[in-house]
């Protein structure tokens, strides 16, 4: 229950969504949660929101550094600890994420969908398929209550292979003196997100795949990929490169240009280019 004189943290970020003019769904597609999340906060089905959800929450909503400390107090001193605390192993991004909100929002809802088991990420090399898997899987990590997995498999030479791969990171995920021997026996009960990352070259892997997730009701998997693993229950996300302005357009547009940001953003880290869009 809540303490006396402090407002419920539900009532008081659907006070702070309704004065933004945003409905549960605006809200969640802002944040990259799961709509349901923000229904159940609202409504105190959750109590206590992770501590990465309520980063995003106040992020969406667009608070001021008052309005979040107040809306961090009325969730009282037991903020949960979420997955991507202790339960992941996502390899630290060196570089900022730019643009893809709407990619963002979208993968998002389809791996949220609990219809959903398997979403794989179509693209060409270079079009930002694994900077775009890390991000999501940052921020959904606090949605799985055992966290994220990440499997590189680029330097992986046979498909037969994989599972001993995934075995072996979720192995040091757990931080386990040996990966565990039978992989959907220790999988089974968990709610998990792997990540596989290149496994354009192990498509034969795709039966040993299938029959994981079926064996493991809580697992869900994000594979990134140049070709489809055409399996059951897949569902292809294709990533297109980012889009460049149009030739006549006009130097504020440009710069707001997705692709034109990223390149400007890059450029200046290594000091090549300072460009603020006015010229």
């Amino acid at each position: 229950m809540a303490e006396a004189g402090r407002e419920r943290f539900g009532d008081l970020l659907r006070r702070h969504r309704l004065a933004a003019r945003l409905t549960q769904e605006e809200l969640a597609e802002r944040a990259g949660i799961s709509t349901r999340a923000v229904s159940d906060l609202e409504r105190g089905v959750k109590q206590t929101p992770h501590r990465e959800t309520l980063r995003l929450l106040t992020e969406a909503l667009g608070l001021s550094e008052g309005e979040r400390e107040r809306l961090r107090e009325s969730v009282g001193p037991r903020l949960r600890t979420p997955a991507l605390a202790t339960g992941h192993n996502i390899p630290a991004r060196l570089t900022t994420f730019v643009g893809r909100e709407r990619e963002m929002a979208e993968l998002s809802a389809l791996l949220l969908d609990p219809r959903v088991r398997l979403v794989t990420l179509t693209g060409t090399p270079g079009a930002g398929k694994t900077r775009l898997a890390l991000e999501l899987a940052s921020r959904l990590a606090p949605e799985f209550e055992h966290g994220v997995c990440f499997v590189g498999l680029a330097s992986v030479t046979s498909a037969g292979l994989v599972g001993a791969a995934i075995a072996r990171a979720i192995g040091e995920r757990d931080k386990l003196p040996r990966p565990p021997a039978d992989l959907p026996a220790y999988l089974r009960d968990r709610r998990t997100l792997l990540v596989l990352d290149n496994l354009e070259h192990l498509t034969d892997a795709s039966g040993y795949l299938t029959e994981l997730l079926r064996g493991c009701p809580g697992l869900k998997a994000l594979v990134t990929s140049r070709v489809l693993l055409r399996v059951p229950g897949e569902h292809n996300f294709p990533l297109h490169p980012l889009s460049l302005p149009d030739h006549d357009t006009t130097p504020e547009r440009l710069a707001r240009s997705e692709a034109v940001t990223l390149f400007v953003e890059r450029a200046s880290r290594s000091g090549v280019v300072s460009w603020s869009g006015r010229e």
